[in-house]
């Protein structure tokens, strides 16, 4: 078995799911969609509470615990 690249582009993904259109493989590539957005929403709030990292105040404090919560409840961070 070759090993994939990391990470495994979109155009990839879309031909697994083409070439094995089983439910076990499509359900293992929303996981990894659904997985994508989780951590693009925290790359996003960790672009938006970096700034605030210059200004002493709550901001910083706020945003990691929206992460914190958010990664806390997800199954796949177990």
């Amino acid at each position: 078995m070759a090993t994939a690249p990391f990470p495994l582009l979109l155009p990839r993904l879309k031909e697994l799911a083409q070439n094995d259109p089983s439910p076990e493989v499509l359900e293992l590539l929303w996981e990894v969609r659904r997985l994508r957005s989780l951590l693009r929403m925290d790359r996003i709030e960790i672009e938006t509470i970096l700034p605030a990292a210059l200004v002493v105040g709550g901001g910083i404090h706020a945003g990691i615990e929206k992460m914190h919560i958010r990664l806390k409840n997800e199954s796949a961070a177990q």
